[in-house]
């Protein structure tokens, strides 16, 4: 249904009982004050005119007389025309004998009216008649019944028809000013339709002619600010896709080169066991290094995925360090003898429990305990290198978790603007971007922890989380 339809059957159900009510209101007071002229215009010819002395001098033959239009107030009077009228006492007795009786609603109602005259209708009355009450209580005159068809006609029928057709006027030109009215905001919504159509929702721009500071320039506004909140999420998926797929590029280029390292050094120790040398266990630690390296990989993408969007949801539970970090030293161990590090601990003789997400706190300590393994001394000079991991009980359920390594001095700050950086899963591979201490950090930040990087007082470095 059109908008100008609506204002239709508005303007139908709504204004037409509306003006009807008033102009019954308004028929019904000037129908009183006809009544009342009426009265005043009768009251005055029988006062004034002799009307009294010679109805009670002969009341079975008196008329008005003349007709004669009186005035009341600003309103013309009704015209008084001859007719019949006839007479009756204060008991409601008529004074000609051919006169019909008055029923008892109309005495009831002359004895109760202020204004002291009642329509009367009926079958033995054609036209209708008036009882209109005299201002006195003595004599055959008291109450007339004048029967003329000038009077009842005056009182309603013109009156009413006249309002009617005014009014009638009156709604047409209001209709049509409303439809006219109408015109220019129904073609704004047209173009903000047609441009909605358009942009299919994304492109969408406020067309010319639509803003403004009404309701329909407020609704091309909201629909300009949703269009820009969808292609903004649409840009970030499509950003998102991108560094999916770098990501997925670059982890294919991760996993491949371990991968390839382990198979070369398979198809060689297949070759020289088939050429019946015997392998050395030393021989076997490369294979090792790698396996221990894929499963960091591995992990550390699990994670990255977990931060991908910005803050993870981090699954809040309590956490026993204690037992936490024993499982990431017993893990470490193999790796560490194989490339010949000390990779030692120590733990507080009682619990520590606070609360965290398991799975990202260990995740992070496995990273700091595997950078310090594959960055030790033992990889750099021949000599055996130390890995403390170690775990420290504070005042207030506060804790310390520290990895120290003691291989050559490491650049603190170069460390620290890796624990900075984002986690860029798209560019470089794991092993260069440092993408196992970049979860590190995302790890405390997500928890509200603090980490400090500081020279070992034998070289290296030692990573301390606080908490």
């Amino acid at each position: 249904m059109s908008v100008r339809t609506r204002v239709v059957l508005a303007f139908a159900v709504l204004a037409l009982p509306a003006i009807v009510l008033v102009l019954w209101g308004t028929w019904s007071t000037r129908r009183q004050a006809a009544l009342e002229a009426t009265r005043e215009a009768i009251v005055a010819r029988m006062e004034d005119g002799g009307g009294r002395a010679r109805c009670e001098a002969d009341p079975a033959r008196f008329t008005l007389g003349r007709p004669r239009r009186h005035r009341h107030r600003r309103d013309r009077g009704p015209l008084i025309a001859h007719g019949r009228v006839d007479a009756y006492d204060a008991a409601f007795v008529p004074a000609h004998p051919d006169a019909p009786p008055l029923d008892p609603e109309v005495r009831d109602a002359l004895e109760s009216s202020d204004l002291g005259v009642v329509e009367i209708e009926g079958a033995r009355r054609r036209d209708g008649a008036l009882a209109v009450r005299m201002p006195w209580d003595e004599g055959p005159c008291v109450v007339l019944v004048i029967e003329t068809p000038g009077v009842r006609p005056a009182l309603g029928q013109r009156i009413l028809r006249r309002d009617l057709a005014g009014s009638a006027a009156v709604l047409g030109l209001a209709l049509v000013v409303a439809l006219i009215a109408l015109g220019p905001p129904l073609a704004r919504l047209r173009r903000l339709a047609k441009a909605v159509r358009a942009s299919d929702g994304i492109a969408f721009t406020v067309p010319h002619g639509v803003a403004g500071a009404d309701e329909i320039g407020r609704v091309a506004r909201a629909l300009d600010e949703a269009s820009q909140r969808v292609r903004d999420h649409v840009a970030r998926l499509e950003e998102r896709d991108r560094a999916l797929t770098a990501y997925v590029d670059a982890t294919t280029h991760d996993l491949a080169i371990p991968l390839t390292v382990i198979q070369s050094r398979l198809a060689e120790l297949d070759a020289r066991v088939r050429a019946g040398e015997r392998i050395e266990p030393s021989a076997l630690e490369p294979l090792l290094a790698e396996h221990e390296y894929l499963g960091q990989l591995v992990s550390n993408m699990a994670a990255a995925a977990r931060f991908a969007s910005g803050t993870p949801h981090v699954e809040k539970h309590d956490v026993d360090l204690r037992a936490l970090v024993e499982r990431v030293a017993a893990r470490h161990a193999p790796l560490a003898r194989a490339q010949g590090v000390a990779l030692e601990h120590a733990v507080p003789s009682r619990a520590v429990t606070i609360q965290g997400d398991d799975i990202l706190i260990e995740r992070a300590l496995s990273n700091l305990v595997h950078n310090a393994i594959r960055h030790g001394a033992a990889r750099r000079s021949g000599r055996e290198g130390h890995v403390a991991l170690t775990l420290e009980a504070r005042a207030g359920g506060a804790f310390r978790i520290a990895v120290a390594d003691d291989g050559e001095r490491a650049d603190v700050a170069r460390i620290e603007r890796v624990l900075r950086g984002p986690i860029d899963r798209g560019e470089g591979n794991a092993r260069a971007r440092g993408l196992g201490l970049r979860i590190v950090r995302a790890v405390v930040d997500a928890h509200r922890w603090s980490i400090d990087v500081e020279p070992h007082e034998e070289g290296g470095i030692v990573i301390a989380i606080t908490g």
